[in-house]
């Protein structure tokens, strides 16, 4: 009987517009698991319409009784007698209609629900018929929906469970996997070249006077980088740069010029398969991080007033190691992998290493003159 009296509860919450919080769970859980809830829903829903439906009716039928009372005895009576007359009968069922609608304001919103003894007689109707009047209504099926919706708005923010104090602060905001990248170090260097415009991907700290573009007699292009020659062919795809194995001795400077641009690491990194990020975002708090492994994965957990979209994660593999590195916004941090606990973020110079001025932004060096070979 008290499991019966929380559904009428939660169904008269629901019909009535005030279910939300954890009743809206607890109504969104009944409906996904218990049939009958759904035809007890049903059939709520049409016995409240059809007392709203049978009120007004009513009250339309009173005020046509006076109305035609008025009519009929117009032209015996003096006017001035009928219009009080009417008059008083339209107060009187105003007064009617407004006792019904708060005795069914209080029935649809009752604190504490009352015990109904009596059965209640809906006319002709069957439960049924009842439960089977659903033309042109939103079926229980679409009102689940609507409550998907209360039920995230709930807890909009995802809650994560882990085995540290840290995380019962607030609510853990899981990064997109797009902005978690990995890549393997050394990179091989690729481009696409249009004719007029190279594009290096691998390495955007490479200086100008690091390179030489050079074509031979049949129009083709070479780049010499690092004291090997490779091959440019004309692509929009990217292709890794391949050395050609030769050496050329001589060339004459042309009027052609070419212009290279060098693309960042974004640009050649892939999304990583092998790490989640979450953030908890403190305003007052200092910065921390720390890494933990969690059913077989590991999650890196940041602590403080972070803006997602501008954070990003990489992960730079070698032979063996995999290095990490946290950007937020132009700040580069450096992560140590064997951190368990809270650990503030140590701000990284991105001209440190090779490896750190990965993350330089890409830009576009003084157009190239190109040499041909003799």
């Amino acid at each position: 009987m008290e499991e019966e009296l929380k559904h009428i509860d939660l169904i008269d919450k629901h019909l009535s517009g005030t279910l939300k919080g954890s009743e809206a769970i607890a109504f969104q859980e009944l409906l996904k698991n218990d049939p009958a809830f759904k035809q007890e829903i049903t059939l709520y829903k049409h016995i409240y319409e059809r007392i709203e439906i049978e009120g007004r009716a009513n009250l339309k039928k009173r005020i046509n009784t006076y109305y035609e009372a008025y009519l009929n005895e117009k032209q015996f009576k003096k006017k001035g007698l009928y219009r009080k007359l009417i008059l008083i009968s339209s107060m009187a069922a105003v007064i009617v209609f407004g006792i019904f609608v708060f005795n069914k304001s209080e029935f649809m919103h009752p604190e504490t629900i009352p015990d109904q003894t009596k059965p209640m007689v809906v006319d002709s109707d069957t439960k049924d018929s009842i439960i089977d009047g659903t033309v042109g209504k939103r079926s229980v099926e679409e009102e689940a929906i609507a409550y998907e919706e209360i039920k995230d708005s709930v807890s909009s923010i995802e809650k994560i469970e882990y085995n540290t104090t840290e995380l019962a602060i607030g609510g853990a905001q899981k990064l997109p996997a797009e902005l978690i990248r990995t890549v393997d170090f050394p990179i091989q260097l690729q481009y696409t070249f249009d004719g007029k415009e190279i594009i290096l991907f691998g390495n955007p700290s490479i200086a100008s006077l690091q390179i030489q573009l050079l074509k031979d007699h049949l129009a083709n292009y070479f780049l010499k980088y690092q004291n090997q020659y490779f091959d440019i062919d004309k692509t929009i795809q990217m292709k890794p740069l391949k050395p050609t194995g030769k050496k050329y001795s001589s060339s004459i400077p042309t009027d052609e010029e070419i212009i290279v641009k060098l693309k960042s690491i974004d640009e050649i990194s892939s999304v990583s398969k092998d790490l989640e990020v979450y953030l908890i975002g403190d305003a007052g708090a200092d910065r921390t991080y720390f890494f933990e492994e969690k059913e077989g994965l590991k999650h890196l957990i940041i602590h403080g007033k972070v803006a997602v979209h501008e954070t990003k994660i990489y992960c730079i593999k070698e032979t063996g190691k995999s290095t990490y590195f946290l950007r937020i916004g132009k700040t580069l941090y450096s992560l140590d992998p064997n951190v368990l606990k809270p650990t503030p973020l140590t701000e990284t110079y991105i001209l440190s290493n090779k490896m750190t001025q990965l993350f330089r932004d890409e830009r576009q060096l003084l157009p190239k003159q190109v040499y041909e070979i003799k």
